[in-house]
């Protein structure tokens, strides 16, 4: 179990805080617990650094002080604000911890994206002398899962490579070369940290010629394939879409893009035009994860408490189909509505009726995506285990083990024959789709991934990592 603690670091009750990181240090044990001042190595960009530490916890406490100052949280730069619109763009547990007698804020004291913290259940740590009690129970909460132990078997991680991206202010981000593959094997990655806060999802138009990618900084970047060794991000256009971006999708003939993002927005995009040709509002949670079918004439996109599917057509009504989800995948006119926990629904596109119901794994899934073919379904989440199958038959679907932590991200190659998944653990791991056994794991990756995409023509990788940085890799095409 691991805890990430957000507060203002100017509240009056901050030796509240401090009394807090200890005792929650001694549920979970040393360095499972992050608190800003105390974790960030001397030297490192702290605004990457967190945004990586809230995608490795389980947990976000948001600790709310008497001088918690929710009217800063309307400034973009505000590093509360980013830590939580982060946790909620990747999906974490967060719970509000009220100190020194502070009351919930009401919406009104909050930004729109962030009223959902208004209706979490929160914690009260009293002030003194009750709040040693407080805080003995606060740390209770999360002690009985300490040390619990999952089935999935961990192996040693590989010795984590020194990073090789450059430091660089913002909008002028750094580059690194990557070294050409030896002897067939995939070689270090080029890198570009695009996105402040951390990149969220990468997706490949299908002709090839242009890679799009989003993160938490608000952005959707639109890289040129062709110039993707320069030493300066091929950036053809840079929409701001606003609030973090979850998800990237294409559509088929490759003229447009959607993103969804935390606003509970969803936008279609031309990639020369700066502002979106349609947006869908009105949702009630951030929008996680968009899909386009595969005719062209559908747009699904789930939440945390809806499913909707929409025509494209200007002026179309989008109807909410299901109940929340983590992500949403197409195959032909059948959609998979994966998650959040470990439920997977099929449904007819055309009918918009569930034909199956099934459960994979336990805990909860993040990720899906289908075999070309249609036929077989890839899902991963946090119990370490990506699992494909058959919708009629997943209960005995092949189980690929090698993830020594959460798997955010799968990605089916274009001839079907390999399947890349990546996550928390920081590696990016290449599969034998017919045989389930690992043939691969790219090198040069130091952070969590968020997002993965194989180029149509099955030549390269692109991974969004929770650095903010895009990595391509250059990967052997398999011959017939």
């Amino acid at each position: 179990m691991r805890i990430f603690i957000s507060y203002r670091r100017t509240d009056l009750a901050m030796y509240l805080v401090d009394a807090m990181h200890a005792e929650l240090t001694s549920a979970v044990g040393d360095g499972n617990v992050f608190l800003d001042i105390d974790s960030v190595p001397p030297g490192v960009d702290f605004r990457r650094h967190i945004a990586q530490a809230v995608d490795e916890a389980d947990t976000v406490l948001a600790v709310i002080g008497p001088n918690w100052q929710p009217d800063r949280l309307f400034q973009h730069t505000d590093f509360v604000r980013t830590e939580l619109l982060a946790a909620a763009a990747l999906n974490k547990a967060v719970i509000p911890v009220l100190i020194g007698g502070r009351q919930m804020p009401v919406p009104a004291d909050l930004p729109p994206e962030l009223e959902w913290l208004v209706w979490r259940n929160a914690l009260t740590v009293a002030p003194p002398p009750r709040d040693r009690h407080d805080l003995q129970r606060l740390a209770d909460h999360f002690r009985p899962a300490a040390g619990t132990v999952s089935d999935a078997p961990v192996i040693a991680p590989a010795a984590r490579p020194p990073s090789p991206v450059k430091s660089a202010p913002h909008g002028d981000p750094a580059v690194t070369r990557r070294p050409k593959p030896i002897g067939g094997q995939p070689g270090s990655p080029i890198i570009y940290p695009l996105h402040l806060g951390g990149a969220l999802s990468v997706n490949w138009s299908p002709d090839g010629r242009w890679l799009a990618s989003s993160g938490v900084d608000g952005f959707v970047n639109i890289l040129e394939s062709a110039r993707l060794a320069d030493e300066t991000p091929p950036l053809h256009s840079r929409l701001e879409h606003g609030g973090a971006v979850a998800s990237v999708c294409w559509a088929p003939d490759g003229s447009e893009l959607a993103s969804g993002g935390h606003h509970g927005e969803v936008r279609i995009w031309n990639v020369d035009a700066p502002s979106p040709r349609q947006t869908f509002v009105g949702h009630r949670s951030a929008v996680r994860s968009v899909a386009w079918s595969p005719d062209g004439t559908m747009l699904a996109w789930a939440g945390a408490t809806q499913v909707w599917l929409s025509g494209l057509e200007i002026g179309t009504e989008s109807q909410v189909i299901e109940s929340g989800a983590s992500a949403v995948a197409w195959a032909g006119a059948v959609l998979a509505v994966v998650g959040p926990d470990v439920s997977i629904r099929i449904l007819d596109g055309h009918t918009r009726r569930a034909t199956k119901s099934f459960k994979a794994g336990r805990g909860r899934l993040f990720c899906a995506t289908w075999s070309p073919d249609g036929r077989r379904l890839c899902v991963g989440g946090d119990d370490r285990i990506v699992r494909v199958g058959e919708p009629g038959r997943f209960g005995s679907a092949a189980r690929l083990v090698g993830h020594t932590d959460y798997v955010r991200a799968v990605a089916w190659s274009a001839d079907g024959r390999r399947i890349a998944s990546g996550g928390a653990d920081r590696s990016v791991r290449l599969w034998d789709s017919a045989s389930g056994q690992q043939v691969g794991r790219l090198s040069g990756n130091t952070h969590g991934v968020r997002g993965l995409a194989w180029s149509p023509d099955g030549s390269r990788i692109a991974a969004a990592g929770n650095d903010g940085a895009i990595r391509i890799w250059d990967v052997p095409v398999i011959s017939n």
